[in-house]
């Protein structure tokens, strides 16, 4: 078998794979659509959105697809959505994919961390758009002003700890949400919220050796790559390539060698923040 067969017969295989996944995933999608159209037809709505929710939605009215696609509610109600969660989508050879996000088979949005209460069986109520639905409530733990607050609190933990403010980190979970499991907690673990807690003592410059060993040079690709050429060039050269060959290995060479042992800028020190906790 020659070279050319086997160039054809892997050409052959990879159109056969890609026409497969091409047609699986047309068949996912049209499934997706599929359901949202059940869900609108088929489906009785558990009661109308707040005005408050209506305006915790509208960062979120924009396609997963397409950010630049805006979308809008279909209208105030708000639907009741069971199942599991399935991420799939579809890549090209450029590197490129899109994924999409499904629950009960429905294309959905997570506002803020609803993701993060998401379990093998899903109760959610979600409010629709014309392309998918959006994530309201996730089962009897996820809210939307649940959800915008502990984003809020996650923003103002980051500033702290990028700035290095002294004292107790933000607390991203509520407090109030959480009494009655904390009250729990305590009495069974009296030490917890103790164990939890990160306290910021201050704030640095990173030192010299800091700076130096985060701004190792790795591999070395292109350094590598040089020798290469160069153990080339002196393999040509002692074929009988000529001084040309031998010149062009050398400065190949002594570039290497400038590349490796040259003296690098140590560039700007990061923060390092001195934190006390478990």
């Amino acid at each position: 078998m020659d070279s050319n067969t086997i160039r054809l017969g892997l050409m052959i295989i990879i159109l056969v794979w890609t026409v497969a996944s091409g047609i699986a995933y047309a068949v996912r999608r049209s499934g997706n659509k599929g359901a949202l159209r059940e869900l609108k037809r088929d489906g009785r709505p558990l009661r109308s959105m707040t005005a408050a929710e209506r305006e915790m939605l509208q960062p979120f009215l924009v396609h997963p697809a397409g950010p630049k696609k805006a979308a809008r509610l279909e209208s105030d109600a708000i639907y009741p959505l069971r199942g599991a969660f399935v991420r799939h989508g579809i890549s090209s050879s450029r590197g490129g994919s899109t994924v999409h996000d499904t629950l009960g088979g429905v294309d959905v949005v997570f506002p803020y961390d609803a993701r993060d209460y998401l379990r093998a069986d899903n109760a959610a109520e979600v409010a629709l758009t014309g392309k998918y639905a959006i994530v309201v409530a996730l089962n009897g733990e996820f809210d939307l002003a649940g959800g915008r607050e502990r984003g809020q609190r996650r923003n103002r933990q980051d500033r702290q700890w990028s700035v290095g403010k002294m004292g107790d980190m933000q607390n991203v979970i509520d407090p109030v949400a959480d009494a009655s499991a904390s009250v729990n907690s305590d009495e069974d673990d009296p030490g917890l919220a103790e164990a939890m807690r990160v306290e910021i003592l201050g704030q640095r410059d990173e030192t010299p050796a800091e700076i130096a060993e985060r701004r190792l040079p790795g591999i070395a690709f292109w350094i590598s790559m040089l020798w290469a050429l160069a153990f080339v060039g002196f393999a040509v050269t002692a074929a009988g390539g000529g001084p040309a060959w031998a010149g062009a290995a050398a400065a190949l060479a002594v570039l290497a060698l400038w590349l490796t042992w040259r003296r690098r800028a140590p560039g700007a020190p990061g923060k390092v923040n001195r934190a006390r906790g478990e």
